[in-house]
């Protein structure tokens, strides 16, 4: 996984080895929102999406997988039409982001690889 999901994929993983995840409330995250990947935004959409179907074919049934991809392909549709109306994006950043999310329908449609 490249950026996203690891951790997620991480913890199945963990559970399936039949070891025990403990949660500690105590421990604290500092979380610099999009530092890393918000100057390149359409990118990191692609990236996200792309571990997130994969970690879906990894995990779950071939089911549970179709049924995901086509909520992601019916998610990222009404994406794209709110990204037309949005009045504070340039033309280049709105056609950067509509052609990730072009990418992220391809993938959900095809799937990736496992």
């Amino acid at each position: 996984f490249f950026m996203y999901a690891e951790e997620v994929d991480w913890g199945w993983r963990i559970h399936k080895a039949g070891w025990r995840t403990v949660c500690v409330p105590t421990a604290k995250v500092v979380h610099l929102v999009g530092q890393s990947t918000g100057q390149i935004k359409p990118r990191s959409i692609v990236n996200l999406w792309e571990s997130r179907l994969s970690l879906f074919c990894k995990h779950y049934p071939r089911w549970k997988e179709w049924l995901a991809r086509r909520m992601i392909r019916i998610g990222i549709r009404r994406k794209q039409r709110a990204l037309d109306r949005d009045a504070a994006l340039s033309q280049a950043d709105r056609a950067a982001m509509h052609d990730a999310y072009e990418r992220v329908l391809q993938m959900a449609k095809t799937g990736v690889p496992c």
